[in-house]
């Protein structure tokens, strides 16, 4: 808990933003959002908590979330710097989509500034008092702009991130569209997003708060985010604190630390990140979307071979072991162990998501001689709002409400080179289907009792402190972290037309981790408005479309896939 940092992800914007408009913009959200204006602080057991002012109208000077009924003492608000570059939006551009399959790495400029990027330690985050949220624009040569959307990780997750952006480019389209703010925008930016939007019902409190005229920007945007919430203890409650069913696997997710822990967590850190893998990089790869329903329909296919190899009266849930086998004999069998406890569990369909995950395991264990010595661990993260109950009863946890709701999808000890693509699709679908649910509840449990135990200050992350190589977060050989920022680009849209490329982190990644962003649909695709209509997910992942892969790992491991001549965009 004590490295937990703030994370962003930016847009590039084919048109010259309006900086006044933006920033009195991010005010009127932070009336309607105000928890992003808030700061944390330790409560009176010791757990970390977050205050924050009540919604109300903004302030009417360009101080950022200082609303009228804030009540003395800390001061709310919410980062925002703006800068500009020599760099064209060609140049941008150029940098962004590269040779087709690899391309540059832009980082945030969150970090290059000092006094811009929070501290990673609680304790200097708190004592600081500082924001936990914020944006920053960079305009470019010529015209054009980027901008990138921060906020705290012990605040939100990506889809609470996208929230913020989405409430920030409606307000934005709306003053701007109104005219109420002069530079250099042109009044008719945002037309086109205004123009189709449907007068809605009012939004109650949230509603309320802004009143009439050109701040009621909400129905610009889709129903069901128009009233973003946080509600710590609803999600507290569904903790279940009963022993695990029989056949869950069991995980260990925090350690109540001792008075040394942290000192120790520091040395292993060290130890695996800087001496032995030679410090942390990351890589821009793009995946197409033929490739990615290449993999998809290759472990169908697996799928269906493997069931049918099983027989009839093994069914769908053959699908793991029978896929292992058909890759190889001997090692794969040894991977294929653990999910052969899970058979009962049928799979009888894969994501393309599932299968990329599935790719990328096998190309990183076979080509990294470092990782091919030893079994695989990974987790993908998942969005708790999505899920469901292994009994098929949806989660009650709202699209509108904000926090960090991620929880990961783990397999263990697997030998990926020597599976098939179908067996590794299916165990990590198994994991999400059977497992993600009742896991997250018991996380919700032990991370209570632990933080009631010791307090975050000695909270530990569990891959922190593992031994084994494979398992420990810091070490080139640790598990492969996998999270899929699902980007809905009409949710980013700030002006007339839709974001031309979206900027994923890198400088803020962790040591084998993987973000992956889809690309945007194109142009004739993306309405502007989109944001009016109500429809969430109409910039979301879509057949036919790539992704953009950020991967951040050890030196080490980079160092060997270069000395092979290995092309990860290639391989994968």
């Amino acid at each position: 808990m004590s490295v937990v940092g703030q994370f962003s992800g930016g847009i590039v914007m084919r048109h010259t933003i309006n900086t006044p408009a933006l920033k009195a913009a991010l005010a009127d959200v932070l009336a309607v959002l105000p928890f992003f204006a808030g700061r944390a602080y330790f409560a009176d057991d010791g757990s970390l908590d977050v205050s924050y002012p009540l919604p109300g109208p903004p302030s009417s000077s360009a101080e950022l979330g200082n609303s009228a009924n804030v009540p003395a003492g800390p001061v709310y608000g919410a980062r925002f710097a703006a800068a500009s570059t020599s760099a064209s939006l060609s140049d941008v551009m150029a940098a962004l989509e590269g040779d087709g399959g690899r391309a540059r790495v832009l980082q945030s400029p969150w970090g290059l500034v000092p006094g811009l990027m929070p501290p990673h330690d609680l304790d200097a985050l708190v004592q600081g008092q500082w924001p936990l949220a914020g944006g920053l624009v960079l305009h470019l040569r010529g015209g054009g702009a980027v901008l990138w959307v921060g906020a705290h990780h012990g605040l939100a997750d990506f889809e609470s991130l996208q929230v913020l952006a989405g409430h920030w480019a409606a307000a934005y389209n709306a003053r701007v569209v109104d005219g109420q703010t002069g530079g250099r925008g042109s009044s008719g930016s945002g037309a086109a997003a205004a123009a189709g939007a449907r007068a809605g019902a009012g939004a109650g409190p949230v509603q309320d708060a802004l009143g009439a005229g050109p701040r009621s920007y909400l129905e610009l945007l889709p129903e069901q985010l128009r009233q973003p919430f946080m509600d710590g203890e609803a999600v507290d409650a569904l903790a279940d604190w009963a022993p695990p069913a029989a056949g869950l696997p069991p995980r260990r997710e925090v350690v109540a630390g001792g008075r040394w822990s942290g000192l120790g967590v520091v040395g292993k850190a060290l130890w695996h990140m800087v001496w032995r893998g030679g410090g942390v990089s990351a890589r821009c790869l793009r995946v197409s979307g033929s490739r990615l329903a290449e993999l998809k329909a290759q472990a169908t296919r697996e799928l269906a071979a493997a069931r049918a190899a099983a027989g009839p009266a093994a069914g769908p849930a053959a699908a793991g072991p029978a896929a292992a086998g058909t890759a190889a004999a001997g090692p794969a069998a040894a991977g294929a162990s653990r999910e052969a406890e899970a058979d009962d569990k049928p799979v009888e369909w894969v994501s393309t998501n599932d299968a990329l995950v599935a790719r990328l395991m096998q190309v990183l264990h076979s080509r990294v001689p470092l990782r091919r010595r030893h079994p695989v661990s990974c987790f993908m993260a998942a969005d708790m709002r999505r899920r469901q109950e292994p009994t098929g009863e949806r989660v009650q946890l709202p699209a509108a409400q904000v926090g960090n709701l991620t929880y990961s999808a783990r397999l263990e000890n697997l030998r990926p080179a020597d599976m098939s693509l179908g067996a590794l699709a299916a165990a990590m679908r198994r994991e999400l289907l059977y497992h993600l649910w009742p896991q997250f509840r018991g996380c919700l449990a032990r991370t209570a009792a632990a933080l009631a135990a010791v307090g975050p200050k000695r909270l530990v992350w569990g891959f922190c402190a593992e031994r084994d190589l494979h398992e420990n977060i810091f070490a080139p050989e640790g598990p492969i972290n996998l999270t899929n920022w699902d980007v809905d680009y009409s949710l980013w849209q700030f002006g007339p037309s839709p974001p031309l490329a979206f900027i994923p982190p890198s400088a803020e990644l962790g040591p084998s981790v993987i973000c992956v962003v889809p690309e945007p649909p194109p142009e004739s695709l993306q309405h502007p408005q989109q944001q009016s209509q109500g429809q969430q997910g109409q910039g979301k992942g879509s057949a036919g479309r790539g992704v953009v892969l950020m991967l951040s790992m050890h030196n080490a491991a980079w160092r060997q896939l270069d000395a092979a001549g290995v092309d990860l965009a290639t391989a994968i």
